[in-house]
């Protein structure tokens, strides 16, 4: 959710058998554009044309739902329906179908771009907005 921190595991080689039982998996940063870029890119690949994609996307209050949801050549949003969670943010129900076969050609970079949206969008660093860094996070000056 909004309020960990999301991390990838990897490892840069394989765990030799008998070191597994008390092995933890080294992690690094896991946006959460990436994170959306990943689960639109399996969900392509995995549904089949009509299935069903649903998630919860966190968002400040200006996200505009459909018309700003992360995009995918092979995916059709079809709804998106907010659950206020304060004054300033919300969490957005997206469901997304799938209208076309997966294609080789669908991940690309470009594709990775339509679901990243710039760094701009209400989504992106939703982290840093609400954990305190950035201009984004400070406290607006009182009214006059």
């Amino acid at each position: 959710g909004a309020r960990c921190a999301g991390a990838a595991s990897g490892a840069p080689k394989p765990v030799p058998d008998d070191c597994r039982a008390d092995h933890v998996p080294a992690t690094k940063p896991y946006p959460v554009a990436d994170v959306l870029a990943d689960l639109l890119e399996i969900s392509a690949r995995a549904l089949r044309v009509g299935g069903r994609l649903a998630y919860l996307l966190p968002a400040t209050n200006g996200f505009r739902g459909i018309d700003e949801a992360p995009r995918h050549p092979a995916l059709e949003c079809v709804a998106a329906a907010p659950q206020p969670i304060s004054a300033k943010y919300a969490r957005w129900l997206v469901v997304m179908r799938k209208v076309r076969p997966w294609a080789a050609a669908d991940a690309t970079a470009e594709t990775r771009a339509l679901v990243r949206m710039g760094a701009d969008a209400p989504w992106a660093k939703l982290r840093e907005k609400i954990g305190g860094g950035g201009a984004a996070a400070a406290a607006p000056p009182p009214p006059p």
